[in-house]
């Protein structure tokens, strides 16, 4: 997972963005479902979800999550 400022990459200064990457194959799983749900608990919000395409089968994800930063004004 990768957890970077917002700022860095031109976003919001009031929000922290994490991006997770995953094999399909997982989302069948019930734990990393679980596991995706915790994100949402802790404040998370998904604001996309990229396909990484080989030989034209997806076979990664892409999540990216989004949440206010820590003291920011709501």
């Amino acid at each position: 997972m990768t957890n970077a400022p917002a700022h860095a990459r031109g976003g919001s200064h009031d929000s922290v963005r994490k991006t997770v990457k995953t094999d399909v194959q997982r989302l069948d799983d019930a734990e990393y479902v679980r596991a995706l749900n915790r994100l949402g608990d802790e404040g998370w919000a998904l604001v996309a979800s990229v396909p990484h395409e080989r030989h034209g089968y997806s076979h990664e994800l892409y999540f990216v999550f989004s949440r206010p930063r820590e003291g920011a004004a709501a």
